[in-house]
Protein backbone atom coordinates (compact mmCIF):
# COMPACT_ATOMS: atom_id res chain seq x y z
CA UNK A 1 0.00 0.00 0.00
CA UNK A 2 1.19 3.55 -0.60
CA UNK A 3 2.06 6.23 1.98
CA UNK A 4 -1.30 7.97 1.58
CA UNK A 5 -3.27 5.40 3.56
CA UNK A 6 -4.61 5.49 7.09
CA UNK A 7 -4.18 2.73 9.62
CA UNK A 8 -7.23 0.54 10.23
CA UNK A 9 -8.02 -0.66 13.75
CA UNK A 10 -10.48 -3.58 13.74
CA UNK A 11 -12.93 -4.22 16.58
CA UNK A 12 -14.28 -7.79 16.20
CA UNK A 13 -17.84 -8.85 16.85
CA UNK A 14 -18.94 -10.82 19.87
CA UNK A 15 -17.32 -14.22 20.10
CA UNK A 16 -14.94 -13.44 17.23
CA UNK A 17 -11.19 -13.93 17.50
CA UNK A 18 -10.53 -12.40 14.08
CA UNK A 19 -10.35 -15.23 11.55
CA UNK A 20 -13.11 -13.71 9.39
CA UNK A 21 -10.97 -10.59 8.88
CA UNK A 22 -7.92 -12.39 7.49
CA UNK A 23 -8.66 -11.72 3.77
CA UNK A 24 -9.00 -8.01 4.58
CA UNK A 25 -5.90 -8.04 6.77
CA UNK A 26 -3.84 -9.59 3.98
CA UNK A 27 -4.93 -6.79 1.64
CA UNK A 28 -4.43 -3.90 4.07
CA UNK A 29 -1.26 -5.00 5.89
CA UNK A 30 0.90 -3.53 7.32
CA UNK A 31 -1.57 -0.72 8.00
CA UNK A 32 -4.08 -2.83 9.92
CA UNK A 33 -4.45 -4.60 13.24
CA UNK A 34 -7.15 -6.47 15.10
CA UNK A 35 -7.70 -5.41 18.70
CA UNK A 36 -7.69 -8.09 21.36
CA UNK A 37 -10.35 -7.70 24.01
CA UNK A 38 -8.51 -8.23 27.33
CA UNK A 39 -11.59 -9.37 29.26
CA UNK A 40 -11.68 -12.51 27.10
CA UNK A 41 -8.32 -13.63 28.42
CA UNK A 42 -8.88 -12.86 32.09
CA UNK A 43 -10.36 -15.33 34.54
CA UNK A 44 -13.26 -13.22 35.79
CA UNK A 45 -16.83 -13.85 36.79
CA UNK A 46 -19.67 -12.17 34.93
CA UNK A 47 -19.97 -9.68 37.80
CA UNK A 48 -16.30 -8.70 37.33
CA UNK A 49 -16.70 -7.95 33.62
CA UNK A 50 -16.04 -4.25 32.93
CA UNK A 51 -18.85 -1.94 31.94
CA UNK A 52 -19.21 -1.34 28.23
CA UNK A 53 -17.99 2.25 28.57
CA UNK A 54 -14.97 1.30 30.70
CA UNK A 55 -14.05 -1.51 28.32
CA UNK A 56 -14.12 0.83 25.32
CA UNK A 57 -12.20 3.73 26.86
CA UNK A 58 -9.52 1.34 28.14
CA UNK A 59 -8.15 1.41 24.58
CA UNK A 60 -7.65 5.19 24.60
CA UNK A 61 -4.01 5.13 25.83
CA UNK A 62 -2.79 2.72 23.16
CA UNK A 63 -4.61 4.52 20.33
CA UNK A 64 -3.80 8.07 21.44
CA UNK A 65 -0.22 7.57 20.23
CA UNK A 66 -1.32 6.99 16.64
CA UNK A 67 -4.03 9.63 16.58
CA UNK A 68 -1.88 12.04 14.55
CA UNK A 69 -2.20 9.54 11.71
CA UNK A 70 -6.01 9.86 11.92
CA UNK A 71 -6.72 6.11 11.96
CA UNK A 72 -9.89 4.46 10.71
CA UNK A 73 -11.82 2.62 13.43
CA UNK A 74 -13.57 -0.43 11.98
CA UNK A 75 -16.24 -2.17 14.02
CA UNK A 76 -18.20 -5.29 13.13
CA UNK A 77 -21.44 -6.11 14.98
CA UNK A 78 -20.69 -5.77 18.74
CA UNK A 79 -17.38 -4.19 17.74
CA UNK A 80 -19.24 -1.38 15.97
CA UNK A 81 -20.54 -0.03 19.28
CA UNK A 82 -17.13 -0.50 20.86
CA UNK A 83 -15.50 1.46 18.01
CA UNK A 84 -18.13 4.21 18.17
CA UNK A 85 -17.73 4.62 21.95
CA UNK A 86 -13.95 4.72 21.66
CA UNK A 87 -14.13 7.24 18.80
CA UNK A 88 -16.22 9.53 21.02
CA UNK A 89 -13.72 9.14 23.88
CA UNK A 90 -10.75 9.86 21.60
CA UNK A 91 -12.38 12.98 20.21
CA UNK A 92 -13.05 14.21 23.76
CA UNK A 93 -9.31 13.73 24.35
CA UNK A 94 -8.64 15.97 21.30
CA UNK A 95 -7.49 13.04 19.16
CA UNK A 96 -8.24 12.95 15.45
CA UNK A 97 -10.15 10.05 13.85
CA UNK A 98 -10.05 9.55 10.09
CA UNK A 99 -13.41 7.80 10.01
CA UNK A 100 -15.64 5.18 11.57
CA UNK A 101 -16.53 2.10 9.53
CA UNK A 102 -19.60 0.30 10.84
CA UNK A 103 -20.50 -3.17 9.54
CA UNK A 104 -23.41 -5.40 10.53
CA UNK A 105 -24.79 -3.10 13.21
CA UNK A 106 -27.91 -0.98 13.62
CA UNK A 107 -27.68 2.60 14.87
CA UNK A 108 -27.01 2.85 18.63
CA UNK A 109 -30.44 4.12 19.66
CA UNK A 110 -32.01 0.96 18.23
CA UNK A 111 -30.14 -1.32 20.64
CA UNK A 112 -29.80 1.12 23.56
CA UNK A 113 -29.81 -0.97 26.74
CA UNK A 114 -31.78 -3.60 24.85
CA UNK A 115 -33.69 -6.05 27.00
CA UNK A 116 -34.17 -8.18 23.89
CA UNK A 117 -30.57 -9.39 23.68
CA UNK A 118 -30.21 -13.16 24.13
CA UNK A 119 -29.17 -14.22 27.61
CA UNK A 120 -29.47 -17.97 28.14
CA UNK A 121 -27.32 -20.59 26.41
CA UNK A 122 -30.35 -21.71 24.42
CA UNK A 123 -31.10 -18.15 23.29
CA UNK A 124 -27.49 -17.54 22.31
CA UNK A 125 -27.31 -20.80 20.36
CA UNK A 126 -30.50 -19.83 18.51
CA UNK A 127 -29.03 -16.37 17.87
CA UNK A 128 -25.93 -17.84 16.22
CA UNK A 129 -27.97 -20.35 14.24
CA UNK A 130 -29.87 -17.40 12.75
CA UNK A 131 -26.83 -15.18 12.19
CA UNK A 132 -24.46 -17.83 10.87
CA UNK A 133 -26.22 -21.10 9.94
CA UNK A 134 -23.90 -24.08 10.20
CA UNK A 135 -21.43 -22.29 12.49
CA UNK A 136 -21.51 -24.91 15.23
CA UNK A 137 -21.17 -27.75 12.73
CA UNK A 138 -17.95 -26.16 11.43
CA UNK A 139 -16.35 -26.01 14.86
CA UNK A 140 -13.61 -28.57 15.54
CA UNK A 141 -14.91 -29.50 19.00
CA UNK A 142 -17.74 -28.95 21.46
CA UNK A 143 -15.30 -26.96 23.60
CA UNK A 144 -15.20 -24.23 20.96
CA UNK A 145 -18.98 -24.04 21.05
CA UNK A 146 -18.89 -23.56 24.81
CA UNK A 147 -16.26 -20.82 24.46
CA UNK A 148 -18.33 -19.01 21.85
CA UNK A 149 -21.52 -19.17 23.91
CA UNK A 150 -19.75 -18.01 27.08
CA UNK A 151 -17.97 -15.15 25.29
CA UNK A 152 -21.17 -14.09 23.57
CA UNK A 153 -23.08 -14.07 26.84
CA UNK A 154 -20.43 -11.95 28.53
CA UNK A 155 -20.25 -9.40 25.72
CA UNK A 156 -23.99 -9.11 25.19
CA UNK A 157 -24.33 -8.49 28.92
CA UNK A 158 -21.80 -5.69 28.49
CA UNK A 159 -23.75 -4.33 25.52
CA UNK A 160 -26.91 -4.11 27.61
CA UNK A 161 -25.03 -1.47 29.62
CA UNK A 162 -24.50 0.66 26.49
CA UNK A 163 -26.58 3.85 26.25
CA UNK A 164 -26.35 6.01 23.14
CA UNK A 165 -27.37 9.11 25.08
CA UNK A 166 -24.04 8.98 26.92
CA UNK A 167 -22.22 10.00 23.75
CA UNK A 168 -22.64 12.77 21.21
CA UNK A 169 -22.08 13.14 17.51
CA UNK A 170 -18.66 12.37 16.12
CA UNK A 171 -16.62 14.87 14.13
CA UNK A 172 -15.47 12.23 11.64
CA UNK A 173 -17.29 10.62 8.70
CA UNK A 174 -19.19 7.38 9.22
CA UNK A 175 -19.29 4.60 6.63
CA UNK A 176 -22.05 2.07 7.37
CA UNK A 177 -22.43 -1.27 5.58
CA UNK A 178 -24.13 -4.63 5.83
CA UNK A 179 -24.77 -7.75 3.82
CA UNK A 180 -28.04 -7.85 1.92
CA UNK A 181 -28.86 -11.13 3.71
CA UNK A 182 -27.88 -9.95 7.20
CA UNK A 183 -30.79 -10.88 9.50
CA UNK A 184 -29.76 -8.37 12.17
CA UNK A 185 -29.52 -5.10 10.24
CA UNK A 186 -32.39 -3.04 8.83
CA UNK A 187 -32.37 -0.18 6.35
CA UNK A 188 -33.40 2.21 9.13
CA UNK A 189 -30.66 0.72 11.27
CA UNK A 190 -28.05 1.72 8.72
CA UNK A 191 -29.40 5.17 7.87
CA UNK A 192 -29.77 5.90 11.59
CA UNK A 193 -25.99 6.14 11.90
CA UNK A 194 -26.29 9.52 10.18
CA UNK A 195 -27.51 10.93 13.50
CA UNK A 196 -24.13 10.18 15.07
CA UNK A 197 -21.82 12.39 13.02
CA UNK A 198 -21.56 16.04 12.07
CA UNK A 199 -19.64 15.00 8.97
CA UNK A 200 -20.66 13.01 5.91
CA UNK A 201 -22.20 9.60 6.18
CA UNK A 202 -22.43 6.94 3.49
CA UNK A 203 -24.19 3.57 3.26
CA UNK A 204 -23.37 0.43 1.27
CA UNK A 205 -25.13 -2.90 0.95
CA UNK A 206 -23.04 -5.85 -0.20
CA UNK A 207 -23.89 -9.38 -1.25
CA UNK A 208 -23.65 -11.65 1.74
CA UNK A 209 -24.77 -12.24 5.28
CA UNK A 210 -23.75 -10.90 8.65
CA UNK A 211 -20.17 -12.16 8.51
CA UNK A 212 -19.29 -13.69 5.14
CA UNK A 213 -19.45 -10.32 3.35
CA UNK A 214 -16.18 -9.44 5.14
CA UNK A 215 -14.22 -11.76 2.86
CA UNK A 216 -15.65 -10.58 -0.46
CA UNK A 217 -13.47 -8.67 -2.91
CA UNK A 218 -16.10 -5.95 -3.34
CA UNK A 219 -16.24 -5.26 0.39
CA UNK A 220 -12.46 -5.30 0.87
CA UNK A 221 -12.01 -2.91 -2.06
CA UNK A 222 -14.54 -0.56 -0.48
CA UNK A 223 -12.63 -0.54 2.82
CA UNK A 224 -9.33 -0.01 1.02
CA UNK A 225 -10.75 3.03 -0.78
CA UNK A 226 -11.83 4.52 2.55
CA UNK A 227 -8.26 4.34 3.87
CA UNK A 228 -6.93 6.60 1.11
CA UNK A 229 -6.60 10.29 1.82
Amino acid sequence: MDDATRDVIIFPGTGSFGSEFQPMVRTLRPNVRILRYPWRYEQTSHTDTPSFHDAAVSFVPQLRDISEKEPILFGHSFGAYMAYTLAAALELACCQIGGLVIVGANAPHLIDGSALLPRSSEEIEAYWTTVDPGLFERMPSHEWKDILIDTTRKELNMLSDFHASDFGRLCCPIFAASGDEDPLVTENGLTGWGDYTTERMSIRRFCGGHTNLLATNEFITWVKEITHH
